[in-house]
């Protein structure tokens, strides 16, 4: 330890006489070492030199001190913050500027194209209320181009729905063929428990006929019973195709009136004061592009009818 101290003030002595750019800091260590070079990083465990080009790691805990030949010392963390803070206070300024200087070349401008660029840009008030207005009017007509009316009544009378939604001739074709479909299943189901009731009624004469010992009686009771058998069995037959050909119909009408009610416009409700008769054409928009062009999405529809 004597040997240091009495060599440590030629040491420096030595290293002030270098030149500056050559010799960063000086840094001492605990076995008598030091090593001249530049701080690159410091951490609270260990500092990073560069000595000659070459980076070397010394931990914290082999460093007896470190001598700054700048004169400046270890960074002053307060210092920093005071600088950056400076900084801050530097760009507010030119921000405010800047600021100022825009809001004196938009005064200059003209100010009716300015809104009109960003009406056209953004849309204006009135087109919003429009498309509000709209999209509230495509929103009804969904409403009132619901299938379901005509489904249920249809449901309640077949060909009713079509009639409703102006297809008279399917409406009347799916009336008729419902209806004679209807009478036809009620005609065999008639034929069907006539001949269930004969075919009852002969069981006891066959059962008398069978239990005597007249075989000619026999043989009656047994081609008897064998005739209303099959008509029984004929009866059923015809019974279940036409219950099938009944709900066919039915279900077809169902799901005619479903389907093809899908693409067909309601009637818009009319006002007495306003509305007037003849031949119209209604353009519903389905999109509307937001840069105020027109999209070419458009469904038409032609007809006769009243229209405001």
């Amino acid at each position: 330890m004597k040997i240091d101290r009495f060599l440590l003030p030629f040491v420096v002595f030595g290293l002030l006489a270098v030149p500056g750019p050559l010799l960063a800091e000086v840094i001492l260590l605990r076995g008598g070492e030091f090593v001249n070079g530049t701080i690159v990083s410091e951490s609270t465990h260990q500092i990073v030199v560069d000595v000659d080009g070459a980076r070397r790691t010394i931990p914290r805990s082999t460093i007896q001190r470190i001598l700054y030949l700048d004169g400046e010392g270890p960074p002053d963390p307060a210092a920093e913050q005071a600088r950056r803070a400076e900084r801050v206070q530097e760009l507010r300024a030119e921000r405010e500027r800047i600021d100022r200087e825009l809001e004196t070349l938009g005064e200059s401008t003209d100010s009716g194209e300015e809104q009109s660029f960003f009406a056209d840009l953004f849309g204006s008030d009135d087109d919003s209320a429009a498309d509000e207005a709209g999209q509230g009017d495509a929103q009804a007509d969904g409403a009132e181009g619901s299938p379901w009316p005509y489904v249920w009544r249809s449901a309640v009378l077949p060909g009713w729905g079509q009639i409703e939604r102006g297809d008279t001739w399917r409406g009347r074709i799916y009336f008729g063929a419902t209806l004679l479909s209807g009478l036809y299943f009620y005609q065999t189901h008639r034929s069907y428990v006539s001949a269930a009731d004969a075919y009852d009624a002969n069981a006891d004469f066959s059962i008398a006929a069978i239990a005597s010992r007249n075989l000619g009686a026999q043989a009656f009771a047994i081609l008897e019973e064998d005739r209303l058998f099959n008509e029984r069995s004929s009866a059923g037959e015809a019974r279940f195709r036409a219950s099938i050909l009944f709900l066919s119909l039915y279900f077809v009408n169902l799901l005619d009136a479903y389907s093809f009610s899908l693409g067909t416009p309601s009637p818009a409700p009319t006002n007495d004061a306003d509305a007037q008769t003849g031949w119209h054409l209604r353009i519903l928009p389905e999109a509307r592009d937001r840069l105020g062009l027109r999209n070419s999405n458009e469904r038409y529809t032609i007809g006769f009818g009243t229209h405001l």
